[in-house]
């Protein structure tokens, strides 16, 4: 699947989802790349371990990734269907009743562990 370009995702954000965006624009600007700052956990995870890329929170889905394989934040190398903590999608990338069973099952799963 072809990803959006970051400037079409973007665009498609509200006003707050921009100001997160920028917020975290200019602290990358201000420190360099998120992931190399130390205490601030990125916690990217690739295509293969990205468990709620099927729901649409994935990097191809953000506004902040570059290309293919380059962030505007981080400076690892990305796949589009990889995730990180800090993903700035538009409404409607998420598929809301995908998320509902998504967590109903994670819930399930947790709760007959104890």
């Amino acid at each position: 699947m072809h990803s959006q370009s970051n400037e079409q995702l973007y665009s498609q954000l509200s006003s707050d989802e921009k100001a997160l965006a920028d917020l975290l624009l200019s602290l990358a600007d201000k420190i360099g790349p998120i992931d190399k700052s130390d205490g601030i956990w990125v916690g990217y995870e690739n295509a293969d371990k990205n468990e709620v890329k099927d729901i649409g929170v994935k990097c191809g889905n953000c506004a902040l990734h570059k290309s293919e394989n380059s962030c505007k934040i981080i400076s690892q190398t990305i796949e589009l269907d990889g995730a990180c903590r800090f993903a700035v999608i538009p409404d409607g990338y998420v598929n809301a009743t995908k998320v509902k069973k998504h967590i109903e099952e994670y819930l399930n799963e947790n709760n007959s562990k104890q």
